[in-house]
């Protein structure tokens, strides 16, 4: 585990505690490119800026409840929403999450935006002590740390799209971190609806221009069918199914990835709409 990290002088240095064994890692501003220590060395300092960020940070970690899937007399209940009505004798797991760390990509959930603009000048403030930079707005320039406020209902989000929040202010007005419709997070688009419509229209744009690009391969004679069959499923729909692990589909956007499946295999067999037989 991470003991400590002092700063001595202009370097730093990481003492690591395994057991009784302990050891120091003299950590400068940076190391050579393609040195294995950079990203073992910037999981210490990310891990031990997150852990002492924690006892700053005064705000109430949220709740949530997690269903599982459960089997009652060979009936399947699927798991749902917390706010979504459901029978009596089911209970869900609950849980406490207050933030999300991929990496350098960290995202923190507040309750109130009071929380929120005293937590962002707090985490602004400790990310300086161990070096690392938050991504802050100035007058000329956006910020690339944004901010989202998702409404209590689906009812109130066409109202609150329309009228975003106030840029939250830092350094005394000096930087400032804007509110968004919508932002990517890991290669996936979130916004205050939590819907995937968004999402899939994007997913389902790329695959149609990779189609485009492999037309010519695709309408080729000379090109078996089975090649065809596993380029298309490596390509167009591996990307248009990237991270469907986690969406929560509606109806409507079941029949938009089915339509996107069945064009594409009329586009590769060739077969035009005229040509389709209505059943």
């Amino acid at each position: 585990m991470i003991k400590t990290i002092k700063k001595l002088y202009l370097n730093y240095t990481v003492l690591l505690k395994l057991g009784k064994v302990t050891c120091k890692i003299d950590y400068k501003s940076g190391v050579q490119q393609g040195d294995n220590r950079a990203p073992i060395l910037f999981l210490y300092i990310m891990q031990a800026a997150i852990k002492t960020l924690q006892s700053r940070l005064t705000c109430n970690k949220l709740n949530f409840k997690y269903f599982p899937i459960q089997k009652n007399n060979s009936k399947v209940q699927y798991s749902h929403l917390s706010l979504q009505p459901k029978p009596k004798t089911m209970k869900g797991n609950p849980f406490q999450v207050d933030n999300l760390l991929n990496v350098g990509n960290r995202a923190f959930l507040f309750e109130t935006p009071k929380e929120l603009t005293t937590a962002s000048q707090i985490i602004y403030d400790h990310f300086m002590k161990f070096g690392l930079q938050m991504h802050v707005g100035t007058k000329k320039q956006k910020s690339k740390t944004e901010a989202m406020f998702f409404p209590p209902s689906l009812l109130e989000v066409e109202k609150k799209l329309k009228n975003l929040p106030t840029n939250i202010q830092l350094n005394n007005g000096k930087h400032s971190v804007q509110f968004m419709n919508k932002f990517k997070y890991l290669g996936s688009l979130i916004t205050p609806c939590l819907m995937e419509n968004m999402e899939i229209e994007a997913q389902i744009k790329k695959a149609k221009s990779q189609l485009g690009i492999l037309k010519h391969f695709f309408s080729c004679k000379d090109v078996e069918l089975h090649v065809k069959y596993w380029i298309y499923i490596a390509g167009p729909l591996n990307t248009v199914l990237w991270g469907s692990e986690s969406w929560n589909l509606s109806d409507a956007n079941c029949n938009k990835l089915r339509s996107f499946h069945h064009s594409a295999i009329r586009r590769i067999l060739g077969i035009w709409m005229d040509e389709v037989l209505e059943c």
